[in-house]
């Protein structure tokens, strides 16, 4: 799952919380965030996200981390 952090309605990782909690959590969760600092990034690896990536985003880096098992 691709999650972006900043929604029209709240904050991405809240969305991550609701799904772990509904026990559907997917497999991976590539968080997308304007903000690059360690804080944001260990936010997103607690809440269980498998990647951090930087908006924005070069179009070749993400569709070789999508695609990569």
């Amino acid at each position: 799952m691709l999650l972006d952090l900043t929604l029209a309605d709240g904050d991405g990782l809240d969305v991550l919380a609701r799904l772990r909690a509904e026990d559907q959590m997917p497999p991976q969760t590539i968080a997308l965030t304007g903000h690059d600092d360690d804080e944001v990034r260990q936010r997103c690896i607690d809440a269980g996200c498998t990647g951090v990536m930087i908006k924005p985003v070069p179009i070749a880096r993400l569709l070789a981390l999508v695609q990569s098992p």
